[in-house]
């Protein structure tokens, strides 16, 4: 069953979402910098991995507007560490890295930096700031062909469609494009949302 738990990572403490796993699979979900984990489970994102049979964890990220963390960071490796304490309070070992705008960013690092554990990565409106081609390219030769998702809102005027298409390019992902959404795809149209992570998680 899900649980809300509070999770400690270099000296910052943080709430977290989970879903235990039993069999070390799972799905991380990494929210926007102006956005919490409830980002995930108020439009029922959450709930349908849970229906799909997959575990997951939902960190309430110190990087942006979270209210649970006892400290703001800045910190690639401090984010980091949160995401990597979420995976291990629900035993999740090899994971789908999801991040959503900032969060992108933060998949991206760890694909980079941990690639053994990785299963898949979607990236949803992502926001890469600066040294975005670079990071893609070590990200992509990191992960050596494993699947990859970019979507993006139709209507999206954060993220721009040329950061999504540069994105996929150098991963070697699918492109897709929800349609009414804007920065926000997995809130703007949950259900089309559901629809084209469901059938990427399918295929894993």
């Amino acid at each position: 069953m899900p649980r809300v738990i509070r999770v400690q990572a270099d000296s910052v403490s943080c709430e977290a979402l989970v879903e235990p796993s039993s069999d070390g699979r799972g799905v991380l979900l990494l929210h926007g910098y102006s956005f919490r984990y409830t980002v995930w489970s108020e439009p029922s994102i959450t709930s349908f991995l849970s229906s799909l049979g997959w575990a997951w964890a939902a960190p309430d990220m110190p990087y942006g507007r979270s209210t649970s963390c006892s400290r703001r960071s800045t910190g690639i490796e401090r984010n980091l560490a949160v995401a990597r304490a979420a995976l291990q309070e629900a035993g999740i070992e090899r994971f789908v890295a999801v991040g959503a705008s900032m969060g992108a960013r933060y998949a991206l690092h760890l694909a980079v930096r941990e690639p053994g554990r990785i299963l898949g990565v979607v990236l949803v409106g992502p926001a890469l700031g600066g040294h975005a081609e670079e990071l893609l390219e070590e990200a992509g030769k990191k992960l050596h062909g494993k699947p990859g998702l970019v979507i993006r809102g139709e209507n999206d005027t954060i993220a721009p469609h040329s950061a999504a298409y540069m994105a996929a390019r150098r991963l070697g992902a699918k492109l897709v494009e929800i349609p009414g959404a804007g920065h926000v795809a997995h809130r703007d149209n949950p259900e089309e949302f559901k629809k084209v992570l469901g059938e990427f998680l399918a295929n894993l």
